[in-house]
């Protein structure tokens, strides 16, 4: 028979419930800093739940409480009232950390401080708490996979949340007035955007970097960030499927340096950035199955420095104040699928050329369907002598262009 684990603290039948209490200044019992249910009632771990609540304002600290993990084998529960000044690093595997009915704040002791909370263990939850200030707010360090509901994250000076090695499912939260990104996943990390809103950081709202991936949907929001709403590279990607990104003062999607980005479905949005809406340099991008890139005040796609895309299946790219897009020593499709077959794309009344292609570039068409409609200058534009830039495959149709229909080379 195996044998329970035990410790050199050993508790009696008092253990059950543990509390601290504090007196008032006229020796009255005021709020418990620290109080437990379901603690062993003796030096043995139990195979029960652990919940203990903790009082910010009576003294109570978060550390205090998880300080008693290794005294359960199941869970750890632990409802934090008021705001706890203190920074809580290496949270271990198997505990849930919720605000209490007044609400709940973490808050950095310092600028300096690296991180306010770090999640190091798996199946960790974090409820209805708002984490402020330090270097990297909240740090999922290597391993670690852990869940945020309805999260308040803000005031970093690095990342708000910093993923190494890590994976997160952030639902419902605020990721927000980071001094640099709101969010980074870094190192093969992987963050899970379901609703909630990241905006109003001073660098990038997102950065996927080496191999890191986020990915948004359930109608997530990202806005008003300063260098880009989102940014990927080395390898890093990020997949707009339910959700909006919108309102940013440079590209709201820029891949760069074999990065990727994927914007599918009716519900993906890229609208009204202060810059292109997707910028791609010697990367990639995937657009379609109703995708929308529209009002930005650049070019809705800017693909150059061997940039590559894919326009397909129902994608739309319209109204914006440049071209609809363009193309610099990059390749662009223009219609069908990712798999071979032959929706049609839209691209409509943008204010310049519907399609720009310049030097060293390529416009490959894949579909009948295609509408390059309406827009302000030609049509499709080809420019970029003595190395001009051609067309081919199926153009679909081009009409009603201010300036003209098509001035290209066909290829043979």
């Amino acid at each position: 028979m195996a044998k329970n684990q035990r410790f050199g603290n050993r508790f009696g039948v008092g253990a059950v419930a543990l509390s601290t209490a504090l007196l008032g200044s006229a020796g009255e019992p005021r709020a418990q800093a620290l109080s437990c249910t379901g603690l062993p009632h003796s030096g043995f771990a139990t195979s029960s739940p652990v919940s203990c609540t903790v009082n910010c304002s009576a003294g109570g600290t978060i550390a205090s409480a998880l300080a008693l993990r290794p005294q359960t084998t199941s869970t750890l529960t632990v409802t934090i009232n008021g705001t706890c000044v203190e920074s809580v690093d290496h949270v271990p595997s198997g505990v849930t950390l919720q605000a209490g009915p007044s609400g709940a704040t973490l808050q950095a002791p310092s600028a300096s401080t690296d991180p306010v909370l770090g999640i190091s263990g798996i199946g960790v939850t974090l409820d209805n708490l708002m984490l402020s200030g330090g270097v990297n707010t909240l740090r999922g360090r290597s391993g670690s996979a852990f869940t945020g509901n309805n999260l308040v994250i803000e005031g970093a000076s690095n990342a708000d949340v910093l993923l190494n090695h890590s994976v997160v499912t952030l639902n419902t939260s605020t990721i927000q007035n980071s001094a640099n990104d709101g969010i980074d996943a870094d190192y093969g990390s992987t963050a899970f955007l379901n609703g909630g809103v990241v905006q109003q950081n001073g660098g990038r709202g997102i950065n996927a970097f080496a191999n890191g991936s986020v990915r948004i949907n359930g109608g997530g929001l990202v806005q008003k960030n300063t260098l880009a709403g989102g940014f990927t590279s080395f390898g890093g990607s990020i997949g707009l499927f339910d959700g909006t990104v919108q309102n940013n003062t440079g590209p709201g999607l820029w891949a760069t340096n074999a990065g990727s980005v994927q914007i599918s479905g009716a519900a993906a949005s890229v609208v009204n950035n202060g810059s292109n809406g997707v910028t791609v340099d010697q990367a990639e991008a995937f657009i379609g199955n109703g995708a929308n890139i529209a009002g930005n005040s650049g070019n809705g796609i800017f693909l150059y420095d061997g940039g590559t895309g894919v326009l397909f299946n129902g994608g739309i790219v319209q109204s914006n104040a440049g071209s609809g897009i363009l193309v610099e020593s990059g390749n662009i499709q223009i219609g069908g699928t990712i798999s071979g077959g032959s929706g049609g794309v839209t691209v409509k009344n943008n204010g310049g050329n519907g399609i720009t292609l310049q030097t060293n570039s390529v416009g490959s068409f894949a579909s009948s369907a295609n509408q390059i409609v309406k827009n302000t200058g030609w049509g499709i534009f080809c420019t970029g002598s003595p190395s001009n830039p051609l067309i081919k495959g199926t153009v679909g149709t081009v009409t009603g262009n201010g300036a003209g229909q098509i001035f290209c080379n066909v290829a043979p």
